[in-house]
């Protein structure tokens, strides 16, 4: 089995501030492995300037 390379609990992430303010993610959990590919797909849009691309190929 692999082994679990990152872990993700309870994580939820907002930008903005007052009326701007946007909550794009929700008390994520989850483990990623070595060797395993993962995308965060969200509605239709270019991507943010501070989006990280992780590979662990």
């Amino acid at each position: 089995m692999s082994e679990t390379v990152i872990r993700v609990r309870h994580l939820s992430y907002a930008y903005g501030e007052g009326k701007l303010r946007r909550q794009v993610l929700f008390d994520l959990q989850g483990e990623i492995r070595e060797s395993e590919i993962v995308i965060v797909k969200g509605p239709s849009g270019p991507p943010p300037k501070n989006a990280s691309h992780f590979n662990n190929a």
